[in-house]
């Protein structure tokens, strides 16, 4: 008998990977990443950065449980710029 857990999980690799694909919108590509690995994990959270020199650009950041405490819109998140030193967290 074949282990049915392996095969859906391929198939849902295979869906995320069919999506990824399809979308042009580098914003809503973005996005969809951190959704999907989030919704693959069963993470709450999740962000997403790009350096940029000797800067870290954050594109995107999602949260469901702050989102829902807040009870703020999806969108709600603006990406934002930090120095890529050792001064913050992600920087170091």
């Amino acid at each position: 008998m074949i282990n049915k857990a392996p095969l859906d999980l391929i198939k849902k690799l295979n869906q995320i990977g069919i999506a990824l694909s399809s979308e042009t919108n580098l914003r809503r590509l973005l996005e969809l990443i951190v959704y999907e690995v989030r919704n693959f994990t069963h993470a709450d959270a999740g962000s997403l950065y790009i350096r940029d020199g000797d800067k870290l650009q954050f594109e995107v950041a999602q949260n469901d449980t702050i989102d829902n405490r807040l009870r703020v819109q999806k969108d709600h998140f603006r990406p934002f710029v930090l120095p890529f030193t050792n001064e913050s967290i992600a920087g170091h």
